[in-house]
Parts: structure tokens; C-alpha cells; sequence
């Protein structure tokens, strides 16, 4: 995002004001609605310029996490309830643990998203998408590693979102790229998970290849019901 630095770059005072405000925030100790305190006191706290403090606030305001109502002050945001994709994975990242509840929503919305286009991907592109969708499943059975395994399991979805052939689905995907590939990569973490999918995703290919939308979309909540109860299991 906008104030993580590169590797090697030493952060500005800026960076950690607004790396501190932030972990604040997140961390819950200013709640939604809280009035953040004038500008004068954070720059004591922080041991930083009032400038400082408010290019920090105006970066947090452009993540989402705060808003400043002129004649009255800066508070937090719900952010959670106004939260665009880029804001939840920003979320996800920078938290010490990843929210349980968060990561679980994320999951309800991939269910879904993928079963209802699996169906359309069945009805409407049953032998070309069935083809590559078996290749990708042969793929990802000889990945080596989980970043290698949640790049091959993005390109399957997404090959299953292009058959399903909704503009706004094709929309919902590229936006959600990032956060797929986020827990993708800590699923393929898990023991078993490159295993159990692969076999998984061969099922879904032959349930679209057969042109039966119900086949296509059960088999794709099978898959989707295995990785929510892996993930829900690793986070105990």
C-alpha cells in the first residue's frame, strides 16, 4: 500500500506515524466512531512534527481507515462495514494474526461466487472449459510449493469464471485476485491441502465437462467446503 516501504528503504517519519496510528486502529485500542485526539498531542506521542501527523492521517484516510469531518475532527472508520477488497487485504496483511472471522467471510464469498459460475461454466462452455480445467488440475498436482500451487489455483477459478461468461463475475475475480491468493497460499500451507485439491479440482472438471450445472456446482462446494473446514481447523 501507499506507506509500506521497500525492503532496505528507511521509513520516514510520516511511515511511522502512520504505521503506529494504524496498529491503533487495528489493533482496537481507537474503536469505529472514536475521535482520534488533536494533531498537537499525537505529534508529542509520536515524537513527531504536526505535518508529519497530518500527511499520516491523510494516508489512512485514503486506506479507508479514517475520515475527517471538517469544524469537528478525525475519527475511525467502520471499516469493516465500508471495506473495498484492497482495504481487507490491507487488513490481513498488517494484522499480527489474521481476524478468524474475516478470513471466513472472505471464504463465504468465494462459495458464492465460484459454485453459481461453475453452474454457468457448465451450461454454457462445457468441453473447452472442462479441457483446461483438467490441465490445471494436472498442474497443480506437481507444484512445488504453496506460492507455486495458489497461482495455479487462481488460474483455475479463473478459467471457471471466464467459462461461466458474466462480465461482472469476470469483474468480481480480477478485483479479488489478491486476496485469493492470500489465503491460497496459506491453505497450500497445510498438510494434505495439495493432495485432497488436486483430486478435488479433476472432480469439478469432469462435473462441468458433463454439461450438468448441478453436478458442476456441487462439486465445486465440495471442494470449497473441504478448504473452509482446513482453514478453520488451522486457526482453531
Amino acid at each position: 500500500m501507499a506507506y509500506e516501504t521497500v525492503r532496505d528503504k528507511k521509513p520516514t517519519i510520516t511511515d511511522r506515524v502512520a504505521f503506529r496510528l494504524e496498529r491503533l486502529v487495528l489493533g482496537g485500542e481507537l474503536k469505529p466512531g472514536d475521535r482520534l485526539p488533536p494533531e498537537r498531542e499525537l505529534a508529542e506521542r509520536f515524537s513527531a512534527s504536526r505535518n508529519g501527523v497530518r500527511e499520516a492521517i491523510r494516508r489512512l484516510e485514503t486506506l479507508g481507515l479514517l475520515s475527517t469531518e471538517p469544524q469537528s475532527g478525525t475519527y475511525v472508520r467502520d471499516y469493516l462495514r465500508d471495506a473495498s477488497f484492497d482495504l481487507i487485504l490491507h487488513v490481513m496483511r498488517r494484522a499480527d494474526d489474521v481476524d478468524p472471522a474475516l478470513l471466513l467471510d472472505l471464504l463465504e464469498y468465494r462459495r458464492m461466487l465460484m459454485t453459481t459460475a461453475a453452474r454457468l461454466a457448465a451450461e454454457r462452455d462445457p468441453a473447452a472449459c472442462a479441457a483446461d480445467l483438467a490441465a490445471l488440475a494436472a498442474a497443480l498436482a506437481g507444484a512445488r510449493g504453496p506460492e507455486e500451487a495458489a497461482e495455479l489455483d487462481f488460474r483455475f477459478h479463473d478459467r471457471i469464471v471466464e467459462g461461466a461468461g458474466n462480465v461482472l463475475f469476470r469483474s468480481m475475480q480480477n478485483t479479488s485476485r489478491e486476496l485469493h491468493l492470500y489465503y491460497t497460499r496459506r491453505f497450500y500451507g497445510l498438510p494434505g491441502a495439495l493432495e485432497a485439491t488436486a483430486a478435488q479440482q479433476r472432480a469439478i472438471a469432469a462435473a462441468v465437462g458433463s454439461g450438468d450445472p448441478e453436478a458442476a456446482a456441487a462439486a465445486m462446494s465440495a471442494a470449497l467446503e473441504y478448504g473452509r473446514l482446513a482453514i478453520e481447523g488451522a486457526l482453531g
